[in-house]
């Protein structure tokens, strides 16, 4: 895995973390464009919150990763994203978060291209 963007709203104040936020999304949206070019991607969940719960969401089109990464986060989370390539997957990101209810960087989303969307279906 290669970490390609990693955000922490624990930083510095609100002013700096809107600059901070926004080369954030400036790396994950080109991470995004050369992983998925057709923009369609599904979600897969594990280990999400204080109850540790696997799920999924449904292939959508997203213009950029950071509308994806915002839908497979919570508010208020830390966040690191990586770039992977693995069998279970194929090409991927896969987004690790951190908060107030999963505060071991123990949760996990994958966003996935659509064939890889079987396996939870």
């Amino acid at each position: 895995m290669k970490l390609i963007a990693e955000y922490s709203p624990e930083w510095s104040d609100e002013e700096d973390n809107e600059h901070i936020w926004e080369f954030f999304e400036d790396e994950v949206d080109y991470a995004f464009n050369k992983v998925f070019p057709k923009g369609d991607v599904g979600m897969i969940a594990k280990n999400h919150g204080w109850r540790g719960l696997d799920g999924y969401r449904p292939v959508e089109y997203y213009t950029n990763g950071s509308n994806a990464i915002r839908r497979a986060m919570v508010d208020g989370a830390s966040v690191r994203v990586y770039v992977a390539t693995n069998g279970e997957y194929g090409r991927h990101i896969a987004v690790n978060t951190a908060h107030h209810d999963s505060p071991t960087w123990g949760e996990w989303t994958y966003i996935v291209r659509p064939k890889y969307m079987k396996e939870v279906a």
